[in-house]
């Protein structure tokens, strides 16, 4: 039995790269497409080059986060970064994806939140990795929680690509000083 070819997935039912137009649909047409949560994993464990910005991005996230594990580090500074580049993984989307804004559901998350949070999820998954016990269920939680985000940040994408949600237009990053 194959499933039914829905964005995402080909018409066998595998994982495929979105293709996404809209209001980017003026640009290079190579440029419009959003890794899956599967490739966001892939490019946080493999150096390899970093095809398409939001890889990048992530990657860059990721490394704060883990720099704000290890150490104890300007968390104000590391705060204002992580919310400049979550913002330019925002304006990117804001250029590209189309937004249908009649009958599409508000998701509550800007893309580069649900990225954000992929990244921590990741490094707080790596660290239980290499400080717990294989058979501790902390350790399967943590992997299980990073799976779901990237199960649900696909889901996303894969709604905003059809017009059913649409993502919540982002403001320059501001950040307090709690």
């Amino acid at each position: 039995m194959t499933t039914p070819d829905i964005p995402g997935r080909s018409a066998g039912g595998s994982l495929r790269r979105l293709h996404v137009e809209g209001a980017g649909a003026h640009l290079k047409r190579s440029e419009p497409t959003l890794p899956l949560g599967a490739e966001l994993i892939t490019a946080l464990r493999d150096e390899a080059n970093a095809p398409h910005p939001i890889i990048g991005w992530v990657r860059e996230l990721a490394a704060l986060h883990q720099q704000s594990a290890d150490t104890l580090v300007d968390v104000i500074e590391t705060t204002r970064h992580r919310a400049t580049i979550i913002h330019a993984i925002d304006l990117w989307t804001q250029q590209r994806l189309p937004q249908h804004r009649h009958g599409a559901s508000l998701h509550t998350e800007t893309l580069g939140s649900v990225i954000d949070r992929i990244a921590a999820a990741w490094v707080n998954a790596r660290r239980a990795l290499a400080t717990l016990d294989a058979r501790d269920p902390d350790l399967h939680t943590a992997w299980h929680h990073v799976a779901q985000l990237c199960d649900a940040y696909t889901d996303l994408i894969t709604e905003v690509h059809a017009g059913r949600r649409r993502l919540p237009v982002t403001a320059p990053p501001a950040v307090s000083v709690w």
